[in-house]
């Protein structure tokens, strides 16, 4: 997973090629530590991730990445 290229620039998907961003309506950004897709532009889905740090919400979010997992710890 991630860029097997190991230059940080990404990478061919697993799939070959782009597929549709799986972004869920569901699936909300509603808390900080969310693991998500950080696409350059719509459906490229390339091995670039985020995680929120210091949010409460992000509306402008949802609906637009691919919402993967939240991290937790102690």
């Amino acid at each position: 997973s991630g860029d097997k290229t190991g230059t940080g620039a990404g990478g061919e998907s697993f799939f070959g090629e782009p597929f549709e961003d799986e972004a869920h309506p569901r699936l909300r950004f509603t808390h900080r530590g969310l693991v998500a897709m950080a696409n350059e532009t719509r459906n490229a889905n390339e091995s670039y991730f985020f995680i929120t740090l210091v949010l409460d919400r992000a509306d402008e979010l949802h609906g637009k990445r691919t919402l993967f997992e939240r991290v937790v710890g102690p």
